[in-house]
């Protein structure tokens, strides 16, 4: 039997997948430290990711209180995995 686990924000504790309260879109990527400068083009201008493996965000919490606070805070809206797996059979073509 396979178990799908991921770690709260706030913690890192483990958590399984299923009762953990997820925000999508925040202002909060988890891959950048937010103190980074936009990349540059040889003109000194800035570039726009076209593509990045972490955005939109998906942060995991432990409750589905605290992800409502960080959402509050820093954007996005609170989704359930079975929430976020409908919009992603929606996504899919077929």
């Amino acid at each position: 039997m396979a178990s799908l686990a991921v770690r709260d924000f706030d913690t890192a504790d483990v958590l399984d997948a299923g009762s953990a309260a997820y925000v999508e879109g925040s202002d909060v990527s988890p891959c950048s430290s937010g103190t980074q400068d936009q990349p540059r083009d040889e003109r000194g201008c800035c570039l726009k990711p076209v593509y990045d493996r972490c955005l939109p965000s998906l942060i995991a919490f432990g409750s589905r209180d605290r992800a409502e606070a960080f959402a509050r805070d820093h954007g996005g809206v609170v989704r359930t995995l079975s929430e976020l797996r409908s919009a992603m059979h929606d996504l899919t073509p077929g």
